[in-house]
């Protein structure tokens, strides 16, 4: 068998059956016809683009995503995060990027008379998030709220979500429809919301949840605003994430992830262990180490 290597000139195929050919500086473009197989494959690792029709074929990010779901959950948390708010006289609140299983909680944001688009509460994640990009696609706002009296001004809330950089430049990246008019009794929202093209995050870079209210004029004194989060009031919102996070969160067999914190294995054995790197052996308990030959 013979390889040829393709120039940039024009080859048909049909004369060359049975050899290999490898290109040289030139690209093969179909400008008719298919190619066909015809019971091959590829040998090598093949490499794509994200597919924008339903005919294209899909490479293993977007299978990834498709198939994991992989909707990233951050939980309100009542938590003064130590970040000013420059709208209220409050530090924002804190997103958290898992439940941290505490009791319920209740924030009340500011007065609110009649006016559009106003504060609420506002929620901030740390920085380092559990991944690199926010992928194009709906998010979803879960909140329970209400305004804590009948006697107040009728009002709406909605979500805003930013995009929040090292040094405080804050980019919208989605905002959300509005909910029904709030009532005195806490009440389960769901927000929706759509990011128009991936954002990247930075290892500095943090996400930024906005409450806002829309408050009419009719309806009594000036609305309070109650956000109840945490315990079983899991205030939060999804997004979709790329697929670095699963990374972050499990241990990858490839051993390129290290343990973040104590592992606990349940009482279950490590089997087929090869050499364990040089280093002291500690334990906490009485134990028994049986050294090998």
């Amino acid at each position: 068998m013979e390889i040829y290597p393709i120039q940039a000139y024009a080859i048909h195929f049909d004369t060359f059956a049975g050899d290999v050919y490898t290109l040289d500086t030139a690209s093969i473009v179909l400008s008719a016809g298919d190619m066909t197989a015809a019971g091959g494959g590829f040998t090598g690792v093949a490499v794509g683009v994200m597919p924008i029709a339903s005919n294209h074929l899909v490479i293993k990010e977007y299978v990834d995503i498709s198939v994991a779901g992989l909707h990233f959950d951050m939980f309100f948390d009542n938590l003064d995060s130590g970040i000013d708010d420059p709208v209220s006289a409050n530090d924002y609140l804190s997103l958290r990027d898992m439940d941290t299983g505490d009791a319920v909680t209740t924030s009340t944001g500011d007065a609110l008379g009649q006016d559009d688009d106003q504060e609420v509460i506002s929620y901030i994640s740390s920085a380092s998030l559990p991944f690199v990009e926010i992928q194009p696609g709906l998010i979803n706002v879960h909140i329970h709220a209400r305004k804590n009296n009948t006697g107040q001004k009728d009002s709406i809330i909605f979500a805003k979500l930013y995009h929040r950089a090292d040094d405080a430049t804050e980019t919208l990246m989605a905002t959300t429809e509005d909910s029904e008019e709030l009532t005195n009794s806490v009440t389960t929202y769901d927000l929706h919301g759509n990011v128009a093209s991936a954002v990247a995050f930075t290892s500095t870079d943090r996400l930024l949840l906005k409450i806002r209210a829309d408050v009419q004029s009719s309806g009594g004194g000036d609305a309070l605003i109650e956000i109840t989060q945490e315990g079983a009031f899991d205030s939060r919102i999804s997004s979709l994430v790329d697929t670095d996070v699963l990374s972050q969160l499990f241990v990858r067999q490839d051993g390129s992830k290290p343990l973040t914190a104590n592992w606990a294995v349940g009482g279950f054995n490590f089997t087929g262990v090869g050499t364990i790197a040089s280093g002291a052996i500690t334990s906490s308990g009485a134990s028994t180490f049986n050294s090998g030959s």
